[in-house]
């Protein structure tokens, strides 16, 4: 029988291309966060794959401030006192795995979810500037010929929101009101080009962005 699995290949000098043995994995795991994170900030973009993995019979469960990025536990069979305290995640799987009553998350970050929630918030931003830059001139502006008007800013929010939020009734009547205001077209014509062009591209950005963002949020709750 070979004797412990060492982590020699996978000091400074190792490539971030090859990935490490599980064997490799959990012996580095086994000296502690700081030996880990050092590892783990020199490969970030090794996919770390623990799936399946029995923590309780391997004598491991200390993961406080352990910095994993993007990790597969999913399987895994976990100690009661596994304490996860202060854990940084990437997207984390913990599918069907098992934990005791005493596992603990504390101030554990999942940063996954705040990438795309980021993400679109920046895309949405920009887009209200794009807008802006293509609508009339003026703070106080004519809704057509109803006689009504309306605020720059409350038309920008409207016509901006409605590029990514399902609206109906009165919501949709005011993005209606907006687009009008805005670029100065009849109730029944188009808008300019650039501005479709614009509500295309901004729409096809949210949705991608909504969808990592929902996955990511099924990563954060996937506990069992």
């Amino acid at each position: 029988m070979s004797g412990k699995p060492t982590t020699t290949g996978m000091g400074a000098g190792s490539s971030p291309a090859s990935e490490p043995t599980r064997e490799e994995l959990l012996e580095l795991i086994r000296e502690g966060a700081d030996k880990w994170n050092a590892w783990r900030n020199r490969h970030p973009k090794i996919k770390i794959d623990l799936s399946g993995i029995q923590f309780v019979q391997q004598g491991i469960k200390n993961f406080s401030k352990f910095e994993f990025g993007d990790v597969n536990f999913s399987g895994c069979y976990f100690d009661h006192e596994t304490d996860f305290t202060g854990a940084a995640f990437g997207r984390a799987d913990f599918a069907k795995s098992i934990f005791g009553n005493e596992v603990t998350f504390e101030s554990a970050k999942f940063q996954s979810i705040g990438r795309p929630a980021l993400g679109l918030a920046a895309s949405t931003i920009g887009f209200w500037f794009a807008y802006d830059s293509l609508a009339v001139d003026g703070d106080n502006l004519p809704i057509g010929d109803s006689g009504k008007h309306t605020t720059r800013t409350s038309a920008l929010f409207a016509f901006t929101a409605s590029r990514f939020l399902p609206l109906i009734g009165a919501s949709r009547r005011a993005a209606q009101d907006a687009e009008i205001a805005l670029f100065t077209c009849a109730a029944s014509a188009l808008p300019p080009e650039s501005v479709q062009l614009l509500s295309t591209l901004q729409g096809l950005i949210n949705a991608v962005l909504i969808f990592l963002l929902l996955l990511a949020i099924r990563n954060h709750f996937r506990m069992g």
